[in-house]
């Protein structure tokens, strides 16, 4: 007998596809998607991170070399303390530290708010002769401690700034101001003919502050050599005047060093003469220790009154002295300083001669002869030797009115009367022909000054 196979079941179909296969799919294709869009925001910050590495690698390598534009001017200034020597290479060396195509130092030009260039880099010929012809205004906010101009392609550029970029030649640059004392001394500016270049991103505020470091540098670096420069006048002055004039002379001069011009000027002035009579012949009968001693003590002597009445000793002439008053410090009443030193340095010859009887040396005798009139006066000197002098007419005068002079006498010039402004005893009056000098002229024995 045939058996008929049962009929499948439900339960007993054929396997299909699982349910929720579909779901499933789309859930893989979702983390899927997710994972991708996590590989590439980590690509994509690591690529930032990268950019971000070679920024900073790209600023401190920029900060190396602004390190080393310092050490570079920090050296120089040990060799030169002169202010253009300091600015000669620094737009040289600011443009290969900043990898900027150009560099203007521009300093205050003769028109007040006017500045000029002064020093450059990167130009041609043809542009650094347009250039040496501008005159800037720059802006006030540039102008002081902490100014600072960043001009970018995305910078809003009022007319100042236009311009400067214009006649600097100088589309994209960063200016920063180098400070004096008190006020802006100069102003850095560097730039570049196209914002980006290879291997260097867009100036930036990072560039400003490297810029402005160096600027401090310079500053202190100017201030320095103001200082040096300073103490070398003070130096001079001092070497100059300090064996010759009076301390407070001395310290008015450092006081007013624009006041004294060592350069050469004409001036009215009155020149002191005074020599020892007979003093030749009374060295042949002394010891050179004996001469020695007593010129020492009688030039000593005299140098103290000299200073007192702020007269500057030109010179010491063996035995002789001259003596300038009204140079280098103006004096109004030059002449009468002159006659009452000419009268104390008289009186004060009775102590040197008491000196004198006490170490067993003979007494001396001195005569002083005044003129008054223009002379030259200024540092006067060869490669091997300097001295503040006068010369000319007047001290010629003097010299030749001093020789007329006997023991004890104060003799001066016409000139130096008419001049002198304080009461006078004439104790006498004659005319002499002076050689090198027109006619006769009249000279006056002074006895006495009193108040003007």
């Amino acid at each position: 007998m045939n058996r008929v196979p049962p009929e499948p079941s439900s339960l007993d179909s054929s396997p299909s596809a699982p349910a929720g296969s579909e779901s499933t799919s789309a859930e893989l294709q979702r983390e899927l998607e997710f994972l991708r869009a996590q590989v590439d925001r980590m690509a994509g910050d690591q690529l930032r991170a990268d950019s971000q590495i070679l920024r900073l690698q790209y600023e401190l390598h920029q900060r190396k070399l602004a390190f080393k534009l310092l050490s570079k001017l920090f050296a120089s200034l040990d060799v030169t303390v002169e202010v253009n020597a300091i600015y000669a290479g620094l737009c040289a060396q600011a443009c290969a530290t900043l990898k900027t195509d150009r560099a203007v130092l521009l300093l205050p030009a003769e028109s007040p708010g006017s500045w000029r260039p002064a020093h450059s880099s990167g130009y041609s010929s043809t542009a650094l002769a347009s250039l040496g012809a501008c005159r800037l205004v720059l802006p006030p906010t540039l102008l002081c401690r902490k100014g600072k101009l960043l001009l970018t392609r995305d910078s809003v550029r009022d007319e100042v700034q236009t311009e400067l970029s214009l006649q600097l030649q100088i589309p994209f640059l960063i200016a920063v101001p180098i400070m004096g004392a008190a006020e802006v001394a100069a102003v850095l500016v560097v730039g570049r003919n196209k914002e980006v270049k290879p291997f260097a991103p867009p100036l930036d505020s990072g560039d400003v502050n490297s810029l402005q470091a160096i600027a401090g540098f310079v500053a202190s670096a100017i201030q320095n050599a103001a200082l040096v420069q300073l103490e070398r006048q003070e130096r001079f002055v001092r070497d100059t005047f300090g064996r010759y004039l009076s301390d407070d002379v001395v310290a008015r001069l450092l006081g007013e060093p624009d006041g004294l011009d060592l350069g050469g000027e004409s001036r009215e002035l009155t020149i002191l003469m005074s020599d020892l009579r007979g003093f030749t012949q009374l060295c042949e009968s002394l010891q050179p220790a004996q001469v020695v001693a007593l010129l020492n003590n009688y030039l000593g002597a005299m140098t103290e009154v000299i200073h007192r009445y702020q007269g500057t000793i030109d010179e010491f002439i063996g035995d002789g002295i001259m003596v300038i008053f009204g140079a280098p410090v103006p004096q109004h009443d030059h002449a009468d300083r002159a006659i009452a030193c000419a009268l104390e340095m008289q009186l004060a010859m009775t102590a040197v001669n008491e000196w004198n009887a006490a170490e067993g040396l003979p007494s001396i005798g001195m005569g002083i002869g005044l003129a008054t009139g223009v002379a030259i006066i200024g540092n006067i000197c060869s490669t091997k030797r300097a001295k503040y002098g006068a010369v000319g007419s007047t001290v010629n005068l003097a010299a030749r009115v001093q020789a007329y002079t006997r023991s004890g006498q104060v003799l001066m010039d016409e000139s130096t009367r008419l001049v002198a402004q304080a009461s006078l005893r004439i104790d006498r009056s004659f005319k002499e022909p002076l050689k090198g000098f027109e006619g006769q002229r009249e000279l006056s024995e002074v006895g006495c000054i009193g108040a003007p």
